[in-house]
């Protein structure tokens, strides 16, 4: 299993923030990992959604199914794994001075076919690496739509 636990600061109000982290079919535009958002489900917001993610790190590449299990509003969206890669992912959201902390807290688990333990030790330094850039790309954007509501 690969842990994975990040924080960035975001000059930007929690509103905005939640606003553009809880439209789901944005994501592949900050993620550098997901190619695609592919619905499973009409649905688009909240507990229940599914989505087919086409992901690719470096020469891996995997499609994740995953279903939104945590929905708070301007607060949280948890997700489960559950293709042959398991695990559970969880974005959450919390107002500072200058702005909102946005965490992103990964557990990933690969399956003994896959190298299990071992992978996931290995496979845990990499992942870290595409979700901090993940963040701080995802940081960017927000920032950049807010000066350009301005």
């Amino acid at each position: 299993m690969a842990s994975i636990a990040l924080s960035v600061e975001i000059a930007a109000p929690k509103r905005l923030v939640w606003e553009l982290l809880s439209d789901l079919s944005s994501h592949s535009e900050w993620m550098k990992d997901a190619v695609s958002i592919d619905f499973a489900t009409e649905q688009r917001r909240g507990v229940g959604v599914c989505m087919m993610v086409p992901t690719r790190v470096g020469p891996l590449r995997v499609t994740d199914r995953m279903e939104v299990n945590e929905w708070q509003e301007e607060e949280s969206i948890g997700v489960r794994r559950l293709g042959r890669i398991g695990g559970q992912g969880r974005f959450e959201l919390s107002s500072h001075p200058d702005g909102t902390t946005l965490t992103l807290s990964e557990e990933i688990d690969f399956p003994w076919y896959l190298g299990g333990r071992i992978t996931g030790w290995f496979a845990g330094p990499i992942l870290h690496r595409v979700f901090r850039a993940n963040l701080f790309r995802f940081r960017d954007w927000v920032q950049t739509r807010q000066k350009g509501s301005r």
